[in-house]
């Protein structure tokens, strides 16, 4: 049956939208007054510190869809993918399998101080990131998800993982650089919904988390991956394994809003009872059954 609480799809719209703008917001403020020598904004400029406390907030606004579309009826099965998705899914895995490629080949080139620890983590991400493609390549072909595709799933989390924990650790940019901390919150955005995805490949879903990543994700992802790709294609950043690593970050949030909307497409799907009250339930009929047969046996007596 069609679902009459529409608020899901208010959550996704105002994700959709708060992605654009605010990814807009950001290449103007960086345009305007970004320093890209000590890559922090400007001494006294307060419209930056406006800005991402605003989108932190809005974003975790959007994660309230946990709690307000609980009764919503969410399907407890996973859309299947149609040509937009399977297409973003195929150039997300594209891009990671070209991120681990490029980023090995830089290291065979010396490209990269193998004594730091961020390097190291960042040549583990490169085979883990190689690995993840296979995640997107299968669900972009796959008719259907079968429990065996969670396996590469688990090499995305990994992957974002080491990716977090490298540019936490990199010199590169100063720790308290906003692209640097928006990046991390994008990868811990990006574990989040591929957990919750992976639920339904399983059986074990939870529709209403699974809601509230897939909003933050397309928020997060898009904010990282745009303003990056931006200024790289500007001169800013240089064109290197970060670029197809950014676009394979874009990629996801296109696919996860694709796939968001065939699964608010989807027929309701009401909560299935607990075990516990199926088995309480039954127990309550044998007894009212083993009672009728006393009554009955009495009474012949």
């Amino acid at each position: 049956m069609k679902r009459t609480n529409k608020l899901p799809e208010i959550y996704f719209a105002l994700s959709a939208a708060a992605a654009v703008i605010f990814a807009a917001v950001d290449i103007i403020l960086m345009r305007s007054g970004y320093d890209w020598t000590l890559f922090l904004y400007e001494s006294g400029s307060s419209a930056p510190l406006i800005f991402h406390t605003a989108a932190i907030v809005i974003t975790v606004l959007l994660c309230t869809s946990v709690i307000f579309a609980r009764h919503a009826m969410l399907p407890r099965s996973a859309a299947p993918a149609g040509a937009f998705t399977s297409f973003c899914a195929g150039m997300t895995g594209c891009m990671l399998a070209g991120f681990g490629l490029m980023k090995l080949y830089y290291f065979m080139r010396g490209r990269y101080d193998m004594t730091a620890r961020d390097t190291k983590l960042g040549l583990i991400a490169a085979f883990f990131a190689i690995a993840a493609a296979l995640y997107f390549i299968i669900t972009a072909v796959a008719k259907e998800s079968r429990r065996a595709h969670s396996l590469p799933a688990f090499a995305v989390i990994i992957t974002a993982a080491l990716r977090l924990v490298e540019i936490y650790f990199g010199t590169a940019s100063p720790i308290n650089s906003p692209p640097r901390i928006i990046f991390e919150i994008a990868m811990l955005a990006c574990m989040d919904y591929i957990i919750t995805e992976t639920r339904f490949i399983v059986g074990q879903p939870k529709p209403e988390r699974y809601l509230a990543a897939s909003c933050a994700s397309i928020v997060l992802l898009a904010l990282y991956a745009v303003p990056h790709l931006f200024f790289t294609f500007a001169g800013k950043y240089e064109i290197g394994p970060e670029t197809l690593y950014s676009a394979s970050m874009l990629f996801m949030a296109l696919y996860i809003a694709g796939r968001m909307v065939r699964y608010l497409s989807m027929d309701a799907e009401p909560e299935p009872e607990p075990e516990t009250d199926k088995t309480d339930s039954k127990d309550k009929n044998e007894e009212k059954a083993s009672d009728g047969k006393k009554e009955e046996s009495e009474t012949v007596n």
